[in-house]
């Protein structure tokens, strides 16, 4: 299985030691893991590390500080030329699941969509609202081999 991972950055923080933690059991799965993230940095060569694929890229992350007019705008433009590139990339490495790893990441879900791929967000911020963002978590070790 082809596993494409989309991330916003690339510290050793919370969200970012979680994808470690699955590449690394997707990885010694025997699952071929592509990574992208937003930023180079120290995630980057410890995924690198693993045996897992990284690509920098703009995935046009959603943050707090592009809640104005230039910023929606931006963040618009930035989602629109990382839409066409993970389509490119999910068609021509044939990607059988996109994992999206935190709500700013929100370009993944679209190309899913499209392209009728399976699809994970890992959400790990706490949302009260709205409601159809309150599923049941997915157990990656159990889930990820019903194929």
């Amino acid at each position: 299985m082809k596993i494409l991972f989309l991330h916003s950055s690339s510290d050793l923080y919370g969200a970012s030691k979680i994808i470690l933690a699955v590449n690394e059991l997707c990885l010694k799965k025997g699952y071929h893991c592509i990574v992208v993230l937003s930023e180079d940095g120290p995630l980057a060569s410890k995924l690198k590390a693993l045996g897992a694929t990284v690509i920098l890229a703009d995935l046009g992350i959603l943050r707090r500080q592009y809640l104005n007019p230039a910023g929606i705008l931006n963040r618009l433009v930035a989602n629109y030329k990382a839409y066409r590139l993970i389509t490119r990339l999910c068609k021509t490495e044939k990607i059988d699941l996109i994992y999206s790893n935190t709500t700013g990441v929100v370009v993944g879900v679209f190309v899913a969509s499209k392209l009728g791929i399976r699809h994970i967000w890992h959400v790990h911020e706490i949302i009260e609202k709205p409601k159809v963002s309150k599923k049941k978590p997915i157990n990656p070790e159990t889930e990820l081999d019903a194929e």
